[in-house]
């Protein structure tokens, strides 16, 4: 999660969040993260419409894991303004962001941005 919210601080409606995290398989990841506050109602869509899509036709057989980490990537796509090198890594081919091994980043990552949202 992140590290307490005196790791955000406001800007308009843009946070910025300084990180620094362990990963529970590739190291340490650090960097500063610009997210929107807010989602404009089509943003809102984009992200709605972005979570269908990476689970497929069989939304409903997907497990609860994999509902999550949709919802986060979908999420982060639109709230994310700009991020560390590590989170637009191109490893494997895909162009998704957030696309990273450890689960515990990614989750402090959207925790951050939505933490920015309440904090706004």
């Amino acid at each position: 999660m992140a590290q307490n919210d005196k790791d955000i601080r406001l800007e308009g409606s843009v946070a910025v969040w300084t990180m620094r995290l362990e990963g529970d398989v590739s190291g340490t990841y650090s960097g500063v993260f610009r997210f929107r506050c807010v989602l404009t109602p089509l943003q809102q869509l984009a992200a709605g419409r972005e979570y269908r899509d990476l689970l497929g036709p069989s939304m409903s057989l997907a497990t609860e894991h994999e509902s999550y980490v949709a919802w986060a990537i979908s999420q982060l796509k639109q709230r994310v303004i700009s991020a560390p090198p590590f989170w637009n890594s191109n490893e494997d081919g895909n162009t998704m962001a957030g696309n990273i091994l450890d689960d515990n980043v990614l989750t402090a990552v959207l925790d951050a941005a939505i933490t920015s949202e309440n904090m706004f």
